[in-house]
Order: C-alpha cells, then sequence, then structure tokens
C-alpha cells in the first residue's frame, strides 16, 4: 500500500510538473503570440504610414506633375502663336517680295516692248535705207553705163571703182570714178 501510494504521489508529482511545463509552454506561447500580435501592430502602423506618405509623395507628384503639364501646354500655346506669327509674317514678307518682283518684271517687260519698238523702228529704218540704197546703186549703174557710152568714142575710158565703208552701221557706199588717157599715161582720179 506504502508503495501504490508513493507510486501515485510520484505520478501525480510527475503531472502537476507536466501540468505546469504545459502552463508555462502555454504562458510561453501566449506572450510570443502577444509579442507578433504587437510586432503585426507596429508593422501595420509602420505599413500605413508609409502608405500615407506614399499616397501624399503621390499627391504632391501628381500636382508636380500636372503644374508641369499645364506649363507645357501653355509653353506649346505661345509657341504655336509664335510660330503663326512668324509664317504670318514670312507670308507678308513673300507677298511684299512678290509684289515688287511682279513690279520689276512688269517695267522690265515693259522696256523689253520698248526696246523691241525701237528696234522694230530701227529695221524699218534700216530697210528703208537698203531700199533706197538699192536705187542709189541702180542709179549709179546706169550712170556708169550712159557715161561709158558717151565716153567711149573720147580720149579717156571712164572706170569704175566701188568703195564700201563697213564700219557704219548703215550700208553706205561711194563710187568712184577714174579717168584714164588711151595712151596709157598716168590716170588722172576725179571723186564724184
Amino acid at each position: 500500500e506504502m508503495c501504490i501510494r508513493d507510486r501515485w504521489q510520484e505520478e501525480s508529482e510527475q503531472r502537476q510538473e507536466e501540468l505546469n511545463r504545459m502552463k508555462s509552454d502555454k504562458d510561453d506561447m501566449h506572450a510570443r503570440r502577444e509579442a507578433r500580435n504587437a510586432e503585426f501592430a507596429k508593422q501595420r502602423e509602420d505599413a500605413a504610414r508609409d502608405a500615407e506618405q506614399h499616397e501624399k509623395s503621390a499627391r504632391e507628384r501628381h500636382e508636380k506633375w500636372a503644374r508641369a503639364r499645364a506649363e507645357r501646354e501653355e509653353a506649346q500655346r505661345v509657341a504655336r502663336e509664335q510660330e503663326k506669327e512668324w509664317w504670318e509674317a514670312r507670308d507678308r514678307a513673300r507677298k511684299a517680295e512678290w509684289a515688287e518682283e511682279m513690279e520689276s518684271l512688269e517695267r522690265e517687260e515693259a522696256d523689253a516692248r520698248e526696246r523691241a519698238k525701237i528696234a522694230a523702228e530701227a529695221a524699218k529704218a534700216a530697210e528703208e535705207l537698203e531700199h533706197e540704197a538699192e536705187k542709189l546703186r541702180q542709179q549709179a549703174h546706169q550712170a556708169r553705163q550712159k557715161a561709158f557710152l558717151h565716153t567711149r568714142n573720147m580720149d579717156f575710158i571712164l572706170s569704175l571703182i566701188h568703195i564700201s565703208e563697213p564700219t557704219r552701221l548703215l550700208s553706205i557706199s561711194y563710187a568712184v570714178f577714174c579717168l584714164k588717157k588711151k595712151n596709157r599715161e598716168k590716170p588722172t582720179e576725179k571723186i564724184i
């Protein structure tokens, strides 16, 4: 009976120790759980704080981006207006230049018409002078034939030397008559 009691007491002590160990383990587990919960709460607070800071920085970046976009759009609008003014000024300059070129071309055309008119008048005058010169050549030829006929039985032979001046603008000719004696003496020249 003493042995059973001692064994029962020993088993009771062992159970008590096991219960104490289990209680201690439970307390440790509860403490670890509390620590984990506290750490999770701290992490949640840190995450919430980080999210708030991130949201704040995102709002600041968005506001900064919106300001930059507004400034860029304003700069683009000003650039478009300046480009439009530049194109308008260029068009005005080109129109003025074209007007001056047209006036210059009209003046040149008028001058060309005037020169053509003068050239036509000069050509007409030259043609008239050529006709007159042809008439004079024909008259000189007839006069030479008459002189030859009249002087055939005379002591002098009348010969015609034709001399022209190519340095003049119009063709002008001169007739030079030489009188020669039949006895082959030195001829005497007479210019008519």
